[in-house]
């Protein structure tokens, strides 16, 4: 591990404190530290470490991990300060931005995904090039398309050296879309099926909307753990929950995913949560092997939304066939209700993108046959199933 500090964008509160956990029970006792936006006494005694660092001769003696949230890297924000003093004595050794194709859903085509991950990464950027000891920067992520390699590229000021490609054959995961003319009621069966015998199992439910996340399917998971008599919690995670918040879900949700994990949710006195109903706020650091299931009310707006939500599950990657399953749940009027929201949108350029992304997803939706494996524009692919379409 090279001397100084490496510095982590992550883009979940939870997966950067839960990364801060891993490194110190690692046998070499790695140094690091969680930095967000909130500034307390904690913080106070970060900035004191990291200042106190020395170089001897060029080099520094410790190596510090830093897993930092995008509002703690932007212009205005706690740390920004810190990480200008640490590149004006040449400490940071390595970057790395882990979910970076959300740094292109920013400004680049309009959507507005996550706006302060565009600022973070071009401050840090900026911070480290200003430095005169060259800092090693690696961009990370499963669906990182052409057009996201040239944004980032663009923002970071600098030509990749090296582009490397990781197996892209999806997991064991059957893919299945669903049309009924009331996918709530269909997902409220599912349901019912995944837990008649009560086996702990954990379930997303993604939609496009934070208020159906909020009510309908919020309230319809609580109607199948009150009829099922199962003492678990329904917990929807939205781009609107708060940080705290979200630490919280993310805790009690994620927090048994290690073998050799401590029981967390009963150190921390937090709920046993079975069911998320949630937007794409939870596409990024979900990460539990009881997660068997992602299911999908409405039509997923981008490709991106596809891989994201399917790759939820079998994070263990040893699930059989069959056993883990990505199910997209339509009707007539939940796809013509993104149409109507696309259409909405006051900018033409925005609309043009997100009506080449709809259909792109339509033709994957549509195309497939039983048992045939289609490859798809991001470099992934998988076995598709068709159920109800006649």
């Amino acid at each position: 591990m090279l001397r100084g500090v490496t510095i982590v964008m992550v883009p979940l509160i939870g997966l950067g404190s839960d990364q801060v956990n891993k490194s110190f029970r690692l046998k070499e006792g790695v140094e690091a530290y969680h930095v967000d936006e909130n500034r307390g006494e904690d913080f106070i005694l970060l900035a004191q470490r990291l200042l106190s660092m020395k170089t001897d001769g060029g080099r520094t003696p410790n190596s510090i991990i830093l897993y930092c949230s995008p509002q703690s890297l932007s212009p205005t924000g706690t740390f920004s300060h810190v990480l200008k003093k640490l590149a004006s004595r040449n400490l940071i050794t390595s970057v790395f931005v882990d979910e970076a194709h959300s740094i292109h859903r920013d400004g680049f085509n309009g959507s507005n995904f996550r706006p302060e991950f565009d600022a973070a990464f071009t401050n840090l950027m900026s911070v480290v090039n200003s430095q005169q000891r060259n800092a090693n920067v690696a961009i990370m992520s499963a669906t990182l398309r052409q057009d996201y390699q040239d944004t980032i590229q663009k923002l970071s000021k600098r030509k990749p050296t090296v582009i490397s490609w990781g197996k892209m054959d999806r997991r064991n995961i059957s893919f299945a879309v669903n049309v009924f003319g009331q996918p709530s009621s269909a997902i409220k069966r599912e349901l019912f099926r995944l837990y008649r015998d009560n086996n702990g199992r954990k379930v997303l439910i993604y939609t496009n909307s934070k208020t159906n996340a909020e009510t309908t399917l919020t309230s319809l998971a609580e109607d199948v753990m009150s009829e099922l008599n199962i003492d678990g919690e329904v917990i929807a995670l939205t781009g609107d929950c708060g940080i705290m918040m979200k630490s919280y879900i993310m805790a009690a949700f994620c927090g048994q995913c290690d073998d050799d994990q401590d029981d967390v949710n009963e150190f921390m006195d937090l709920p046993d949560l079975f069911v998320v109903p949630c937007t794409s706020a939870a596409n990024c650091g979900v990460n539990n092997r009881a997660l068997t299931h992602a299911l999908r009310y409405s039509m997923p707006p981008h490709m991106i939304d596809v891989v994201q939500e399917m790759g939820r599950v079998d994070r263990g990657h040893d699930a059989a066939g069959g056993e883990h399953m990505y199910s997209i749940f339509l009707s007539f009027n939940v796809v013509m209700n993104l149409f109507l929201r696309i259409f909405q949108n006051a900018s033409r350029s925005v609309r043009a993108f997100e009506l080449d992304e709809v259909f792109l997803v339509l033709k994957l939706l549509v195309l497939p046959t039983t048992n045939r494996v289609l490859p798809c524009r991001i470099g992934t692919s998988f076995r598709a199933t068709m159920r109800g379409l006649r």
